[in-house]
């Protein structure tokens, strides 16, 4: 495995480990939606982690997100975990 690609499988494996251990429902992670960030959304969302994501500036980048939210709703319910923890932001 390449060295950097080493590295920043740590890393991940290091916030995500930082983001459970504080254990609280209203953690928000803000992701933006590049090539980097559409994975990660799926990941977090697949861990429960409550995602905000930015930089969408295109539908098809639109697309992904979702398609990677969605993806990630469903890795959660597979490994017996609740979709409805993720409310709805009813801004105004």
């Amino acid at each position: 495995m390449n060295p950097v690609h080493q590295a920043q499988k740590l890393g991940q494996s290091i916030w995500l480990d930082y983001i459970r251990a504080l254990a609280r429902p209203n953690v928000m992670v803000k992701v933006p939606a590049t090539p980097q960030g559409i994975p990660a959304i799926r990941q977090l969302t697949g861990e429960g982690i409550n995602v905000n994501v930015t930089l969408i500036f295109s539908l098809d980048v639109y697309e992904q997100v979702v398609s990677a939210y969605i993806s990630g709703l469903e890795d959660m319910v597979r490994k017996g975990g609740d979709f409805k923890r993720f409310k709805r932001w009813e801004g105004g």
